[in-house]
């Protein structure tokens, strides 16, 4: 299982910064940046269990890894695929996974999110 996640530098200077992208599912996650025509391996990350999550419904595991050197107004494209041996990742279905989108408000505050998931990922837009 993988799916690509854009993390976008909206500065006008070059930035490096931890993701701490909500998962799903707990286990071994391979991070790769992706350029045109490859790829470049990056890390291999845990996913930490979150005790409390600031989203209703939100995932309860984090994915952190380092978006390096992201250039100014501009975005670097990952790559994270589940490096679980669980039979659930690996059961050879080519059947995709559909994504929902829905509009949230945060626990802790007023402002309101974008959230898109699906059985394995969620993604919060903040805006």
């Amino acid at each position: 299982m993988e799916t690509y996640v854009v993390v976008y530098n909206g500065l006008v200077q070059v930035r490096s910064s931890i993701v701490h992208l909500p998962v799903s599912m707990p286990g071994t996650y391979k991070v790769d940046k992706v350029d045109v025509g490859n790829s470049t391996f990056v890390s291999m990350s845990e996913a930490i269990r979150v005790l409390e999550s600031d989203v209703l419904g939100g995932a309860p595991y984090r994915l952190p890894f380092l978006a390096a050197h992201i250039p100014p107004m501009g975005a670097i494209i990952y790559k994270i695929s589940a490096m679980n041996n669980s039979s659930r990742w690996n059961s050879g279905s080519s059947e995709k996974s559909s994504v929902r989108i829905k509009r949230r408000s945060l626990l802790r505050s007023k402002d309101e999110v974008v959230v898109a998931s699906n059985e394995y990922f969620t993604a919060i837009f903040d805006g």
